[in-house]
């Protein structure tokens, strides 16, 4: 890691103030997470230029992060159906990402094609401080569109890091997780596997009362 990057601490309270002002200034940070190591920006139109720009693509929608279930609100209409219910009671704050029908008037960066947003609480305490400072967070992996993602911040690729406003790293564990987000289409009755990751469709199938998803 080239020592002349600024690299922060999740742990250090004055490091958490200082990402919440760079991510509220529209810059994009890097940091470990409860996933794999992503790129973090503001949910405005800024942000999200910012992220096409360092990840080089502009045809897909980010996940967005939240700091708890009460901020959906802000993305989605209610009520939801009685599975998604209680995979968010189970696995937030977790590694699943559930894709529902957005607000209507939502802007168009914060949305899908199709009119759905991608949301998750992740878990991680950093994280989850940072988080309650706004109402959401762009998410995405911390790579450039087609390349692999690197498995620790040590191994952050170096045209990634010079373009990101700060690294920020756990200070408390020596770990590193390698495994995305589950992610589960839950936009119509039906529920749908996007991607199996660190929950297995197995539990989350037992975890809904859902039989089969598809």
């Amino acid at each position: 890691m080239d020592h002349n990057l600024n690299q922060l601490s999740w742990q250090n309270t004055t490091d958490q103030q200082q990402i919440i002002t760079l991510i509220k200034n529209g810059k994009v940070i890097a940091g470990a997470s409860d996933t794999v190591l992503g790129l973090l920006a503001n949910t405005t139109a800024v942000g999200h230029a910012a992220l096409n720009n360092i990840k080089g693509r502009a045809e897909k929608s980010y996940i967005v992060l939240i700091a708890d279930k009460s901020k959906l609100v802000h993305f989605i209409p209610g009520p939801l159906l009685a599975p998604v219910q209680k995979l968010i009671e189970h696995c937030w704050p977790g590694p699943l990402t559930l894709i529902l029908k957005a607000h209507v008037g939502l802007p168009a960066y914060l949305k899908s094609h199709d009119g759905t947003i991608a949301l998750r609480v992740p878990n991680h305490a950093g994280l989850l401080g940072v988080l309650q400072h706004f109402d959401g967070l762009f998410s995405t992996s911390a790579n450039k569109s087609g390349m692999p993602v690197a498995e620790r911040v040590e191994d952050l690729d170096l045209l990634i890091a010079k373009e990101v406003a700060c690294i920020v790293v756990d200070e408390t564990t020596k770990t590193h997780v390698s495994t995305p987000s589950t992610i589960i289409d839950c936009s119509s009755e039906n529920l749908r596997v996007i991607r199996e990751g660190a929950y297995s469709i197995k539990e989350l199938e037992l975890i809904s009362d859902v039989n089969h998803m598809n």
